[in-house]
């Protein structure tokens, strides 16, 4: 007897997958990371704003270093929250052709915040806060290259003739 089976998947024609996995993770994990981070900068913000005219510091300067650092506060955290964002969606999406415009519009946006960030604060760490956006894109450009030359994904019963395992009953 020679047993075949009737139904096998197609293999995932989708390059830049792995890619995107890994640096899902790695936006997941270090969006997760800088969410801890920045609520230690919001509890910097009420101890100084509480404290701070024990610090002798002068008129006003408390309040004024508590107000900025509330603001960066609120800001990694609103980062923060975009980042692990993006990674689910990289994750999620990653073997999907056909939501990587979507996805590549994410990291995009997310470059733009960095590249603010870089501004503001130069360091080798903003510098390298780069790399992972960067081998993000590259996945999700190979992905795009690979959905503009594939068909939308078939209905099923329908005739594919990409398809060596649909052959119809023929």
């Amino acid at each position: 007897m020679n047993y075949q089976p009737q139904f096998q998947p197609t293999p995932s024609h989708a390059p830049g997958r792995g890619m995107l996995k890994v640096t899902g993770v790695l936006y997941t994990v270090f969006g997760g990371l800088s969410v801890i981070f920045a609520l230690l900068v919001l509890l910097g913000a009420a101890l100084i704003s509480e404290f701070g005219g024990m610090l002798d510091m002068g008129m006003g300067v408390a309040d004024v270093t508590a107000g900025l650092a509330a603001a960066l506060g609120f800001l990694m955290l609103a980062q923060s929250g975009f980042s692990i964002f993006v990674g689910v969606a990289a994750i999620k999406n990653a073997a999907d052709v056909h939501k990587a415009a979507f996805v590549r519009t994410l990291i995009i946006i997310h470059m733009a915040l960095l590249l603010v960030q870089a501004i503001l604060d130069f360091s080798l760490l903003a510098v390298i806060n780069f790399v992972v956006p960067v081998i993000a894109i590259i996945g999700a450009q190979k992905n795009v290259t690979a959905s503009t030359m594939s068909p939308p994904p078939s209905m099923p019963g329908s005739f594919d003739n990409n398809n060596p395992y649909n052959n119809n009953g023929l």
